[in-house]
């Protein structure tokens, strides 16, 4: 388990880690978005994004705040944790580290073909959410 503050480090002890010991579990704490795909080029399957949790939260008290049932904002929230996770996980094989993001053309191309496909299934979903009601029934 890794969860020290240098990403670097982070990066270089994942790297090291896989390399020198493939079978060893690893799991480690991303610092932003770049940084999950940096720890899954270098071996690391069990990340955890530092602020993505909170960011969830917020997100279903932000719903709630707007008059969503909680029930309701918390299948939401899932909705796009689990959307959003799967997309990171598609596009991650294009990541290259030796090349900016926003420079990296098969990467860019993936992300503009995954994105708008994934946002139209979490728009979909949460839509459907909203229109049932607490039995599973659609409202009329």
């Amino acid at each position: 388990m890794i969860a020290i503050d240098n990403k670097e480090q982070i990066t270089e002890m994942v790297h090291y880690i896989h390399t020198n010991h493939p079978n060893v579990h690893i799991m480690a704490r991303a610092l932003d978005r770049n940084h999950f795909y940096e720890l899954y080029a270098a071996g690391c399957c069990d990340i955890i994004r530092e602020t993505y949790d909170s960011s969830l939260r917020m997100a279903r008290s932000a719903f709630e705040a707007l008059g969503v049932p909680s029930d309701k904002a918390v299948d939401m929230v899932s909705v796009f944790d689990q959307s959003d996770r799967e997309g990171m996980v598609e596009v991650a094989d294009t990541y290259d580290v030796n090349i900016p993001p926003f420079e990296n053309e098969a990467f860019m191309a993936k992300v503009r073909e995954v994105a708008p496909r994934r946002e139209a299934e979490v728009r979909e979903q949460m839509t459907k959410i909203l229109q049932h009601n607490s039995k599973g029934e659609e409202q009329l």
